[in-house]
Formats: C-alpha cells, structure tokens, sequence
C-alpha cells in the first residue's frame, strides 16, 4: 500500500471514528426526575424501577430506580426516604456507611475505596468495589435531608476508566 492510500485510509478512520464518538456523545440526555428531586445526564433514556420496598429493623424504606445500559456499562440512580427513626437513632457517617455493603454485592464483593465527599455541602461517600462476579462498581452516595441517594455505575473491569462513567457521576446535582 503506497503512502498516499495509507494517509487517506487513516483519515477516512479518524472521520469515522469521529462521527462515530459525535453519534455516541448526542445519545447522553438531561434526565431531571421530578418526584425524587434530582438531575443528572445518562447516555440513553432511563427505565424507570419501582423496586420492593426494603425492610428494615428501623423501618420500611421504598426505594425508586431509573437506568440504561449501553455499551456494556449500566448506570442508574437510586433514592428513597428513610424512615424518622433512622434520621433520629443513626449518626450520618454511620447510614452512608451502610451503602458499602450493598455497593460490594452484599458482603459478597471487596470494597476497594471508601471517601468521604460532598455535593453542595450535602454529605456523601464516593465508593469503589468489586462485585461477587468481578464486576466493577463505582458510586456516590449523599444524604440529604431523609432522602438517601445513590448514583452508580456497574462494569467489567476493563472499562471502569471510561470517561462516560465520569460524566455520569460527576453530573448529578439534587434540584429540590
């Protein structure tokens, strides 16, 4: 293959390439979920989950879910409020705390990162885990007022540094 059919061969990649990541990038959507008070971008539109409700010692939580999953990774917000009893017999640090069970499958995974964060002076913890099936699984979780948030994403391995990830977490504000 002669140099010149080589450069125009790599320039008909890097355009397909580019309007491939162009066709990909218009896919993202401003998701804003009015009865759970919040905002945040998804690549793709979310189905929305009403998920069982969760029993507790403390209480009876009803949680809500909407998600997509493309390409491989699957990000989804969760929120529900927690019962007056939680919020009076249950430090913050110790209810965000909890969230690492679950982000790490339950018991069954590792907890790889554990930080605390917050979102416009709203506490949280930025987590890290390996699920039972190896799976990557990043998330945020806040606490603002009753209201438990958690904003995650679910992937193998090889693509927990994909910049989509990133955008997802880092876009999501809550809009009471």
């Amino acid at each position: 293959m002669n140099s010149t059919l080589r450069t125009a061969s790599s320039i008909l990649c890097v355009a397909a390439g580019s309007a491939v990541l162009a066709l990909y990038a218009g896919r993202w959507k401003d998701v804003k979920c009015e009865e759970g008070g919040y905002a945040v971008q998804m690549p793709g539109a979310p189905e929305k989950i009403v998920d069982e409700p969760i029993q507790t010692e403390l209480g009876t939580i009803q949680t809500y879910t909407q998600g997509v999953e493309v390409k491989g990774i699957r990000y989804w917000v969760t929120y529900g409020d927690l019962p007056e009893t939680f919020l009076n017999e249950v430090p913050t640090d110790t209810l965000l705390a909890y969230g690492r069970w679950g982000i790490a499958g339950n018991g069954k995974g590792q907890l790889l990162q554990d930080e605390p964060i917050e979102l416009n002076g709203i506490p949280g913890q930025a987590l890290l885990a390996r699920d039972f099936n190896a799976n990557v699984h990043k998330a945020r979780l806040y606490l603002s007022g009753a209201r438990l948030y958690e904003v995650s994403v679910r992937c193998p391995h090889h693509l927990k540094d994909s910049p989509e990830i990133e955008r997802f977490l880092g876009s999501f504000r809550i809009v009471q």
